[in-house]
């Protein structure tokens, strides 16, 4: 009976560490082939700078990481950025840039062992609210105009949540054009009246032969919901 229970708990015990510490891909850069690119980008209202993280991968954008070697080199804009790793990700690059001054055209340049190098470019686009952004309106139809949004159509994530356990948020994909979100009544009506609080997030991801870009922005606005 004791065997039994030493014998359960070393299951347990090598279960527990399989699971713990997965083995992690990761591949030398200088082992041939094409590198991949994962970028992932995003920014938020209320905080002041925007996150970078990318990640290089071997055979594939579901290739193993590629594991820095000691000529390996990431720049954004002409500026190297700090390796880090995670035990479940691997090895990642990333940095933290000023929000103010970070819309537009960015340079990411990836240079390893050997004659691997990858160039990418990327434009970020936070927008936010035009003056005169109401802070309350009835359940009807409203327009609300956000600046710096791309002018053509773009789908959009609109949540609206009241301070009501009882009612049903509103949490659907949307359609903003030319910079104007329609709020329609319909979007309202389940909503309680009183505080609202919203956030408006744009997604943009861009898949290629070379790799994946990634980018989000989010903004939050508060507004009072009239009968």
């Amino acid at each position: 009976m004791r065997k039994s229970g030493y014998l359960l708990l070393f299951i347990i015990i090598i279960l527990y560490s399989s699971c713990t510490n997965p083995e992690k891909k990761v591949e030398s850069p200088g082992s041939g082939g094409a590198i991949f690119y994962s970028l992932r980008i995003w920014g938020e209202e209320g905080n002041d700078s925007v996150s970078c993280m990318f990640q290089y991968h071997a055979g594939g954008i579901n290739g193993p990481v590629v594991f820095p070697g000691e000529k390996t080199r990431v720049e954004l804009d002409k500026v190297s950025m700090k390796l880090d790793s995670a035990n479940l990700s691997g090895p990642y690059y990333d940095v933290r840039r000023p929000l103010q001054g970070f819309n537009g055209r960015h340079e990411v340049v990836f240079s390893g062992h050997g004659n691997h190098s990858n160039e990418i470019q990327f434009e970020f686009q936070a927008f936010h609210a035009a003056p005169g952004w109401p802070l309350s309106f009835k359940k009807g139809k409203s327009q609300l105009k956000l600046e710096n949004f791309p002018k053509k159509a773009s789908v959009v994530r609109l949540s609206m949540v009241d301070t009501s356990f009882e009612s049903n948020d509103f949490n659907e994909m949307v359609t903003v054009e030319d910079g104007i979100l329609n709020i329609t009544e319909n979007m309202l009506k389940e909503l309680t009246p009183g505080p609202i609080s919203m956030e408006i997030t744009r997604e943009q991801e861009n898949l290629n032969k070379n790799g994946k870009i990634w980018m989000s922005f989010t903004l939050r606005k508060e507004f009072e919901l009239l009968n």
